[in-house]
């Protein structure tokens, strides 16, 4: 579902590096876009020749390793962006998988739009190098986290599970747990037990609710 976006009600601190007029100007060429739970956003490999602002619900980025294994990059938020690699090159492919944790609601950014504004609004630049900038730490952070061992990335997903979520249950079964860590169901199935053994978190069926958030990261460095 594809519709214009009014300006009050974007959500997006990336557009707190332009100017009032910029900003207008920008919000202006977003369009909505809808997706339900589990629903891909995108593909790897697919062309994109836009970017998505998240205003609602949960996205999970995916990317695969080289030995075939999928792991979770990030989870992205309300306010957060994914995708923005297609601003920079023409029909450039997208690297990784984006698929929404639940009802989710984005606003999209096309590069035609994108290139028009940066020809009247140079400091539109601005936006793009912010948003190049992170997608840079974001990668380095997923190199590091293909050396942990299985255990150390389920409770690092865990950690970033629980940031993403607040005091909400993460509805996400053992087998997506185990598949956003690039790991198998049975290591998530024994993390898991741990830290209900531990009183650090309880679980249901397709729920896992983080009770005490400080203990994950002892658990990260045991």
């Amino acid at each position: 579902m594809i519709a214009a976006a009014g300006h009050s009600e974007v959500r997006s601190r990336l557009l707190d590096v332009l100017d009032a007029a910029a900003r207008k100007t920008l919000v202006s060429r977003l369009h909505r876009r809808e997706y339900k739970r589990g629903q891909v956003v995108f593909n790897d490999g697919d062309i994109g020749d836009y970017m998505h602002l998240l205003q609602r619900g949960r996205v999970d980025e995916e990317m695969m390793t080289l030995d075939g294994h999928v792991v979770s990059l990030r989870v992205v938020q309300p306010g957060q962006f994914f995708g923005e690699l297609a601003l920079v090159h023409p029909n450039s492919r997208r690297l990784g998988r984006a698929r929404a944790l639940e009802p989710t609601e984005t606003l999209v950014l096309y590069r035609r739009d994108f290139d028009e504004l940066r020809l009247h609004s140079p400091s539109v630049d601005r936006f793009l190098v912010t948003a190049l900038a992170e997608r840079v730490t974001s990668t380095s952070r997923l190199v590091v986290e293909l050396i942990r061992p299985p255990e150390s990335r389920l409770w690092r997903q865990l950690a970033m599970l629980a940031d993403a979520y607040g005091g909400e249950p993460i509805r996400m079964s053992q087998d997506e747990l185990a598949h956003t860590a690039g790991t198998a169901r049975q290591t998530a199935n024994r993390v898991l037990a741990e830290g209900v053994r531990r009183g650090i978190l309880t679980v249901d069926r397709c729920a896992i609710r983080v009770l005490d958030r400080a203990s994950i990261d002892q658990m990260i460095n045991e």
